[in-house]
């Protein structure tokens, strides 16, 4: 009889889960012991890092690498940890290292677009705007007011 995982846990996340971690002292831990000694959920913690830009995820790994070894990391060595544990999430699997700056790029172009946009919106709508007043005084100037040929004129003339 086959048995198959029942296991609700996200696996994209297993490969840094289960890196293991070793402190200046030598004592190894894998990063789900160690975002656990945090009192972090390590499932939760791995699809926050994942989402976040390399340089963001690392400093937040060297942070927490900081609480659980209690200051034990030389920099150098904190460092070189973060980038490879953050190597190993699924965002930035089999990447060395991203476009500096992509993710920036990517909200300066969605700024410039919309300003593009509300630029381009606005000029629409005030030539709408000018074109709509200007066909409106053409057509005051033209069309005088008529009147009715049948209507009798109230003006009479007094004979003595």
């Amino acid at each position: 009889m086959e048995t198959k995982s029942t296991s609700v846990l996200p696996s994209r996340y297993d490969d840094f889960l289960y890196a293991v971690i070793e402190d200046s002292n030598g004592t190894r831990i894998s990063v789900v012991s160690a975002l656990a000694r945090l009192d972090v959920d390590p499932w939760e913690e791995a699809a926050s890092l994942d989402e976040m830009i390399r340089a963001r995820a690392q400093k937040r790994l060297v942070s927490m690498l900081d609480q659980v070894s209690g200051q034990n990391w030389r920099d150098a060595e904190k460092k070189a940890v973060a980038s490879r544990l953050v190597g190993l999430l699924p965002t930035f699997r089999g990447r060395a290292n991203p476009m500096p700056g992509s993710e920036v790029s990517v909200r300066v172009l969605l700024c410039v677009a919309i300003f593009w946009g509300f630029l381009l919106a606005t000029a629409a709508l005030t030539y709408n705007d000018h074109k709509t007043s200007a066909v409106a005084e053409s057509h005051a100037s033209v069309t005088a007011p008529v009147q009715n040929p049948n209507a009798s004129s109230d003006v009479r003339i007094a004979t003595d």
